[in-house]
């Protein structure tokens, strides 16, 4: 969001260089996030609603989002978009300081 030459619109990175409240906020910000997972069986998949397919040739969410949480976090879900979609700071000071706080805190959680 900085890079005042190459406007881009798509962030890729791997494994190690995501998180799941980065993930969550992408798609606020007209980002597309194209990851390059390890893996990908070992990771937790979430969705509106998790489905019991048993078949291999199937990617399927394991785990519920919680739309309660989102809700109650909505309001700072959008401030936290809307300073750095207006660069009042970049995302990574904005995450370092979210990552800094208990993995319990409910603005993580909700953005998870």
């Amino acid at each position: 969001m900085h890079n005042y030459i190459v406007k881009s619109d798509i962030h890729s990175t791997d494994t190690h260089g995501f998180t799941e409240a980065v993930f969550g906020l992408m798609h606020m910000m007209g980002i597309t996030f194209a990851l390059r997972l390890k893996n990908l069986s070992d990771q937790t998949l979430y969705g509106f609603k998790s489905t019991k397919a048993n078949r291999d040739d199937f990617i399927t969410p394991k785990k519920n989002l919680n739309i309660d949480l989102i809700k109650q976090n909505w309001d700072d879900i959008l401030r936290i978009s809307a300073t750095i979609k207006l660069r009042y700071a970049s995302s990574s000071q904005l995450f370092k300081r979210l990552n800094s706080y208990s993995k319990q805190h409910t603005l993580y959680k909700a953005l998870k």
